[in-house]
């Protein structure tokens, strides 16, 4: 059972990529129901924060599962787009999935950076 959240396409690629990881973009939620109407300065901030905020979580997830594999994931961080990129395995793409704090992932055409130095 994979994660509503995870889009067919995306969902083709991990079963086609096995034990392989798969470059995946996560959709940060933003709750836009909940940002201030008191001006747009407010409401772009508001959205800035919870997008920060998504980040946040997001590389907790993944540096928890570096940290219990040993490895290192390839990650790039798109601030302003709400949106975090990931070579990740099947298991870790799934974890990200169960947060509060992504929307959707979906297969990403996005190449992240050189892997992060620990």
């Amino acid at each position: 059972y994979m994660s509503s959240k995870i889009t067919k396409t995306l969902r083709a690629a991990i079963v086609r990529a096995g034990e392989s990881p798969v470059r995946c973009a996560v959709d940060v939620a933003v709750d836009h129901d909940r940002l201030p109407l008191t001006s747009f300065a407010a409401r772009a901030a508001a959205r800035d924060a919870a997008v920060m905020a998504g980040i946040t979580a997001i590389m907790s997830t993944v540096q928890a599962w570096e940290a219990a594999h040993g490895s290192t994931i390839e990650i790039a961080i798109r601030a302003t787009e709400g949106i975090v990129d990931v070579v990740a395995p099947h298991g870790l793409i799934e974890a990200i999935a169960a947060l509060d704090e992504s929307a959707a992932l979906d297969v990403s055409s996005q190449a992240p950076a050189a892997p992060r130095k620990r």
